[in-house]
């Protein structure tokens, strides 16, 4: 009688360790739709990066996307690490009006952090379940702990190469943004304007798109109120940033 428990007993452990090794590939592959910005779509299990220098538009971008998610009732964390913090911009203040129109649902799911604790990143993840993750900017925190730029490289990979698996297995859905900076390709010796943060930044983002200011046709120097949001060197979509940092799709 004991034998036959004992073999009962060790038949259900490898049963249950066989399920937990099973993994239903179809199921993980699946991904919906949580937020949108023209034709830039932002998918669970993803991360879209968005790169650009000063006064692109990155954050205006991030609140667009925070507000079509809310729209259509999926919950947004938003971390507030950039130096000009979305809550004490001058007005008119985009996030406000967006707030003003949905208070209800903003005041359901929407959750704001202005500090970057890595510590216990994962554990306000844990604790907010959010469908959209919003880290604007992700280098900022690292930059300003980190002086050694390949150190802070490091890092930076270190932290998206764990962030990831979680989105994936939380269903999530991600936006950073980092600003662009002139760097030297180690191949050609060339200086070139890439997202600042490292390879890691570009090869652990599934979409990557470099905002770029629009020229004035007539001058050199003079920029427009158009932006141009190019994905990862291919597609192309064009941008009004109008009255109050509205952006509209240009076909």
């Amino acid at each position: 009688m004991f034998k036959l428990c004992l073999k009962r007993k060790i038949y259900i452990y490898v049963s249950y360790y066989v399920k937990l090794m099973i993994k239903n590939w179809q199921e993980m592959l699946k991904t919906e739709t949580i937020a949108t910005l023209g034709k830039l779509t932002v998918d669970s299990k993803t991360v879209l990066l968005l790169s650009g220098e000063s006064m692109a538009g990155k954050t205006i971008a991030c609140l667009h996307l925070t507000d079509s998610a809310i729209r259509n009732n999926y919950k947004v964390l938003y971390f507030d690490t950039d130096e000009k913090k979305i809550l004490a911009r001058p007005q008119p203040n985009l996030f406000k009006e967006f707030y003003t129109k949905e208070k209800d649902k903003y005041d359901a799911l929407f959750v704001y952090a202005d500090k970057w604790e890595y510590e216990k990143f994962f554990e306000v993840l844990d604790k907010q379940k959010p469908r959209l993750l919003i880290i604007d900017s992700l280098y900022q925190p690292f930059f300003a702990k980190i002086e050694n730029t390949r150190t802070r490289a490091v890092e930076i990979k270190k932290f998206l190469t764990r962030l990831r698996p979680y989105l994936s297995e939380n269903n999530i859905g991600c936006v950073i943004t980092t600003p662009a900076g002139r760097i030297v390709d180690p191949e050609s010796g060339k200086e070139m304007i890439a997202p600042l943060g490292g390879q890691g930044v570009k090869l652990l983002s599934d979409v990557r798109v470099i905002i770029e200011f629009v020229k004035d046709q007539n001058s050199d120097t003079e920029t427009t109120d158009k932006r141009l949001f190019i994905v990862d060197r291919q597609g192309r979509s064009a941008f009004k940033i109008e009255y109050g940092g509205h952006l509209s799709f240009i076909k």
